[in-house]
């Protein structure tokens, strides 16, 4: 369980106000809202420039890969993306291992607005990710040539692809733990 400090800080009004209305149109507490906007700025958004990541607006980013081939998106996962997210996992969680990884992605996704959804079958062995993203095809073949790339190479996992469109990718993967017996 996670412990809390009491803490105080002067806050100009203008700010605490919006504050307040946004927490509310959230059906949050503001001290709830409040621990959520810094657990974000610290898990996340400290790190964006250090980490070399800028932030695009959705159609801009459609509009670039709508006009890239599928052999083109393909090596841009191959020769670009997987050491952007190596470097970026490194800078923002210390180290690539699955457990950082999906941690960073998840928070990815939800920092772009992209609805992400993660159901466990199996006793926890069998992961499903259900990405609904409505960037177009080109844009879930990237992510999916990416996380075929960090999964296989990185991560020595296989990742199946369940479905790939204009609005939705949906992938899963088997964690398989091992037990140690004495």
């Amino acid at each position: 369980m996670k412990t809390t400090t009491t803490i105080t800080f002067r806050i100009d009004t203008d700010t605490i106000n919006k504050l307040r209305t946004d927490s509310a149109r959230h059906d949050r507490s503001l001290n709830t809202y409040v621990n959520q906007i810094l657990n974000r700025y610290v898990q996340w958004d400290m790190f964006e420039s250090q980490a070399g990541i800028i932030p695009l607006a959705k159609p801009v980013v459609t509009e670039l890969l709508t006009n890239m081939s599928k052999d083109e998106i393909t090596n841009l996962a191959k020769n670009v993306a997987k050491s952007a997210v190596q470097d970026i996992m490194v800078v923002m969680k210390g180290k690539v291992d699955l457990e950082s990884f999906l941690s960073w992605f998840e928070t990815l996704m939800k920092k772009a607005f992209i609805e992400i959804n993660h159901t466990a079958e199996s006793n926890g062995d069998i992961h499903r990710y259900t990405l609904k993203h409505n960037l177009g095809e080109n844009w879930a073949l990237l992510v999916r040539n990416v996380l075929q790339i960090i999964f296989n190479d990185m991560l020595g996992k296989r990742i199946e692809i369940i479905n790939l469109s204009n609005t939705t990718l949906v992938f899963q993967f088997e964690n398989i733990r091992t037990s140690v017996t004495k």
